[in-house]
This record gives structure tokens, C-alpha cells and sequence, in this order.
């Protein structure tokens, strides 16, 4: 015989022993079929009785309140798109910004704010800043104060104060 022939057959002789192994594994553990059940429907004979499937199903409640609960797939930092401003400060988070000198005019201050691209702008009260919707709430000799609206992630609306300083030293 040559050397082709005895591989195959000592293939299928392996093939032969795993299987009669198999076989012997499954008599072994002793699966048995299981017995078919019929279900039987139940029949209502009144309709008092679906009156108590409605109290018994209003007593089983299974259900939770998830309006306390925090999304656990909510992004707690959340950066909006930086191009969704209206204004050209409203694209910049107020840490980014800086504050580089208060102007007094007849009735009141303005500021002057720098953008990290280098970009200058006068701003007063009331005006809209920072992505968060910052709005300037009072300008003083040395600083800006705005307040910042946040929405929590259990949706609570939070008020945050931010004060953006001016530093004498920075100011060429």
C-alpha cells in the first residue's frame, strides 16, 4: 500500500472511534426527551373575574420611576458645536476668553475681550457670551461678571457665575 491509502484510512478510523465515542457520551449523561405539556387556555366564566385580572394586574406593578434617575449613557461634559453661535463670542468657552480692558463711557463700562485667535471686541452688559449662554451681568473697574445657564444632566437648570478679571501685567 503506499503512504496515501494509510493516512486515509487511519483518518477514517479516527473518525469512526470519535464518533463512537460521541455516542457513547450521550447514552451516558441520559438525555431524555421531554414531555410534551398541552396548555390548557382557562376559560373566564363572568366578567367579574376579569375585574380581579385588572386589580391583580394593578397590584403586580413591576414597573419603576426613571424620571430621578441619571442616564447612565448621558454625556456628563457636553460641548456643543462651537460653529452654532450667534454671536462671534458665543463660539468660544469664557475661559478661553480674556479680558483685556474696561472702557468707561458716560453712562456706564464696556469691556474689551480678547479670542484666542486674537481677535478683539467691546462688549457690555447684557450681551451673550461663551457657548454655555453666558450673559454679562455687571462690569466693574477690574472685572466682568457673567452668569452661565447649565442644564444638569436630571434636568435641573443651574446658574453658574463666572468672573473674568483684568490683569495689569498681561496688558502690553
Amino acid at each position: 500500500m503506499d503512504r496515501k491509502k494509510i493516512q486515509i484510512l487511519i483518518l477514517i478510523v479516527l473518525l469512526f472511534a470519535v464518533g463512537v465515542y460521541g455516542i457513547y457520551q450521550l447514552t451516558s449523561v441520559g438525555i431524555q426527551p421531554q414531555k410534551e405539556t398541552k396548555i390548557q387556555p382557562k376559560s373566564f366564566t363572568s366578567i367579574d373575574t376579569s375585574k380581579n385580572v385588572q386589580q391583580q394586574v394593578a397590584t403586580k406593578n413591576n414597573s419603576y420611576e426613571i424620571s430621578n434617575l441619571i442616564d447612565p449613557f448621558y454625556p456628563q461634559i457636553v460641548r456643543k458645536d462651537k460653529t452654532k453661535g450667534q454671536g462671534p463670542l458665543e463660539n468660544f468657552d469664557i475661559e478661553e476668553l480674556k479680558l483685556a480692558g474696561i472702557l468707561k463711557d458716560d453712562k456706564e463700562y464696556r469691556a474689551l475681550i480678547k479670542t484666542p485667535d486674537g481677535r478683539y471686541f467691546v462688549v457690555k452688559e447684557k450681551d451673550r457670551i461663551g457657548f454655555k449662554k453666558g450673559q454679562i451681568i455687571k462690569i466693574s473697574k477690574n472685572e466682568v461678571e457673567i452668569v452661565e445657564t447649565i442644564k444638569s444632566p436630571t434636568g435641573e437648570t443651574l446658574q453658574t457665575k463666572k468672573i473674568l478679571k483684568l490683569r495689569t501685567e498681561e496688558v502690553p
